[in-house]
């Protein structure tokens, strides 16, 4: 999955567009671990970094009641009394929060083992920020 982030790299940007739907990590995902989190945040790098290309995209599955699975992983597991969400559920969280809406250009360095990209935006005070998203697998 980590492989994939640049799957939109050459796609066109004028005419139609994609979305992608419901993807999600679940080779050796178990019921949801760091190792699935961090290929998808990945993933999210190069959708990010293609949004020209790709405006949507949608993680799933989103819930599972644990006494009823049928299917691994889910971002947010629950009980009759309790919730608990996967990494995959945070890296939703972290992307929404820290990531722009203008595409910063940044160099390739070359590393096979991150993945990048940089966007800017305002934040909650109002100041022009810059964020730069990493993903280091090994």
């Amino acid at each position: 999955f980590i492989n994939n982030r640049d799957t939109f790299k050459n796609y066109p940007t004028t005419g139609p567009r994609v979305f992608v739907s419901e993807y999600a990590m679940y080779t050796n995902a178990g019921l949801g671990n760091l190792i699935a989190a961090l290929s998808e945040a990945a993933f999210m790098t190069g959708l990010v970094r293609y949004s020209n290309a790709v405006p949507i995209a949608s993680y799933a599955p989103l819930f599972v009641n644990v006494n009823d699975r049928r299917w691994n992983p889910d971002a947010i597991q629950f009980n009759s009394s309790a919730t608990a969400p996967t990494p995959s559920w945070w890296n939703q969280k972290l992307f929404s929060l820290y990531t722009g809406s203008g595409l910063l250009a940044t160099k390739d360095l070359g590393l096979n083992n991150m993945a990048y990209v940089a966007t800017r935006g305002v934040n909650e005070q109002g100041r022009d920020v810059v964020w730069l998203t990493t993903v280091n697998w090994e």
